[in-house]
């Protein structure tokens, strides 16, 4: 779907997303039976390196903006749905647990994050700066700070930035991160 919206975006076309998509990633939202992993997986937009890839001709630009157009649009469409599972999930998770049920509750809260953090909104941002003055774990920790730094709140990215630097900064390995959060 991603690389057919980068050839409307070639052909001057205005963007528009399948409704069939919403509704297939409602249904998987909604699906209780479903793993937490498997729904965090499903969900996942495909990269823009492995979407470069499929390409027989690499639009950066075209492709970026194809798979932020789509990132926004469903965010837009299950807002509600996505917020749901983000509070189930952060609630259900607790304390840091390396239980493969806790690694996947923590993988559908920071995806569905992800897609609330590209609604630009003020509410959302408080939650991303909530889970990181709450993360008791590395992957919720560099979660938020990813999203935040990712977003337009660009001071609130910076106190992130130097918070986490100042927590981290003897270690070399959390610093690297720290780094690669901000290329």
């Amino acid at each position: 779907i991603i690389l057919d919206l980068v050839k409307q975006l070639g052909r001057g076309a205005q963007l528009t997303l399948d409704e069939s998509l919403i509704q297939a990633y409602r249904a998987v939202l909604s699906d209780s039976s479903l793993d937490k992993a498997m729904i965090a997986q499903v969900l996942n937009l495909p990269s823009e390196q492995y979407l470069a890839q499929l390409c027989d001709v690499v639009e950066v630009a075209s492709i970026h903006k194809a798979r932020n157009f789509v990132r926004k649009a469903l965010a837009n469409a299950l807002e509600i749905e996505f917020l749901a599972a983000y509070q189930g999930a952060r609630l259900a998770v607790g304390s840091y647990d390396p239980s493969a049920d806790s690694i996947a509750k923590r993988s559908l809260q920071n995806l569905c994050l992800g897609y609330l953090m590209a609604l630009n909104r003020e509410s959302y941002l408080e939650l991303a700066l909530t889970q990181y003055r709450d993360a008791d774990n590395m992957t919720d920790s560099m979660a938020a700070l990813s999203l935040v730094v990712h977003s337009s709140f660009e001071s609130a990215a910076q106190e992130l930035l130097a918070d986490f630097y100042l927590k981290w900064q003897e270690d070399t390995l959390v610093v690297n991160q720290w780094f690669a959060v901000q290329a």
